[in-house]
């Protein structure tokens, strides 16, 4: 597996393969309903960009709730 890319997860510089949306340590972080929509979602989409967006918005709402 190639690297490609960082981490979804907003400053995380980890580097991960191009078949996963973020490292470890962030992935285990994010609700098991957050992580199955995830992996279902790509199945169905065949694409990591809806994907990552999807990571995007959970932490988006994640950080609006801590303000």
């Amino acid at each position: 597996m190639a690297i490609e890319k960082t981490c979804a997860k907003p400053r995380c510089e980890v580097l991960v393969s191009g078949l996963q949306l973020c490292c470890l340590t962030h992935w285990w972080e994010i609700p098991g309903e957050v992580r199955r929509e995830v992996q279902v979602r790509l199945r169905g989409w065949k694409n990591l960009d809806a994907a990552r967006e999807r990571l995007a918005a959970h932490y988006r709402a994640k950080r609006s709730a801590a303000a």
